[in-house]
C-alpha cells in the first residue's frame, strides 16, 4: 500500500498478495513507477484527481526489482536490477503503451552471474553524465563493491569499474556551481567525489 502525503487516503498497488514494495520512481506526466519485488505497475498520479481515482497499470507480474537503490530514471526510461540482471522500463513506449524490457545486460552476463546475489538488495545506482552506474557486490563481497556502467548515447556497456564501495549516490551541487557526483564510501567510511570535472 502507498500513502500519499497530505491526504489521508491511501492507495493499493496490485491484488494484495504478498508482493512488497522496492522502489517508487518519478516517470512521465505525473506518473509513479512502482516496482515491487515480482511486479511493475505504473500509477497516474495526476494531482487533477483524488487519490482515490488514481490509475494503475500492471506493466508485469513476472520482473521485479531486487534493489530499491538500483531503480534510477534514465531520460525516458526507468533502469533497474531485477533477479536476472538490468533491465529497463519505457523502452517499449509508443501510444501510450509502456512495457519492460528484456535484459540489456545480456552482453555482460558473465558478470551479472558473479553478483552476489544474497546481497545483490544492498545494489545502488546513479545516472550521471549519459552513464546509469550499478554498483553491486561481486562475488564473496556482501557490501556493493564493483560498478557496472552503461552508456546510454552508445547503448552499450563501457566496462566495469572497482575500488568503489558506495552504499548511495547524490549529487552535489556547491557554490562554484558544478555539480559533482558524490557518495559515502564503505572503503574508509568517508564522503567521495568523482573527479571527472577537473581539465586534464
Amino acid at each position: 500500500t502507498a500513502v500519499f502525503p497530505g491526504t489521508s487516503n491511501s492507495l493499493r498497488v496490485g491484488d494484495g498478495r504478498s508482493d512488497k514494495i522496492v522502489s517508487i520512481v518519478p516517470f512521465k506526466d505525473f506518473r509513479l513507477a512502482v516496482l515491487k519485488e515480482n511486479s511493475v505497475h505504473i500509477v497516474d498520479a495526476n494531482p487533477a484527481n483524488t487519490v482515490s481515482d488514481y490509475t494503475i497499470q500492471l506493466v508485469s507480474d513476472r520482473v521485479g526489482c531486487l534493489a530499491e537503490k538500483s531503480a534510477v530514471r534514465v531520460g525516458n526510461d526507468i533502469m533497474f536490477l531485477s533477479r536476472d540482471g538490468v533491465r529497463t522500463i519505457g523502452s517499449a513506449y509508443q501510444q501510450d503503451q509502456i512495457g519492460t524490457s528484456d535484459p540489456i545486460s545480456l552482453p555482460i552476463q558473465d558478470v551479472i552471474e558473479k553478483i552476489n546475489w544474497e546481497y545483490a538488495s544492498k545494489s545502488c545506482a546513479t545516472f550521471w553524465r549519459g552513464r546509469y552506474m550499478l554498483t553491486v557486490p561481486y562475488l564473496n563481497s556482501t557490501v556493493p563493491n564493483v560498478t557496472i556502467v552503461y552508456d546510454t548515447n552508445t547503448k552499450a556497456w563501457a566496462g566495469i569499474w572497482t575500488e568503489w564501495k558506495p552504499s548511495m549516490f547524490d549529487v552535489y551541487e556547491p557554490l562554484d556551481g558544478r555539480r559533482r557526483l558524490i557518495w559515502p564510501d564503505t572503503n574508509h567510511n568517508n564522503i567521495v567525489y568523482l573527479r571527472d570535472h577537473i581539465d586534464e
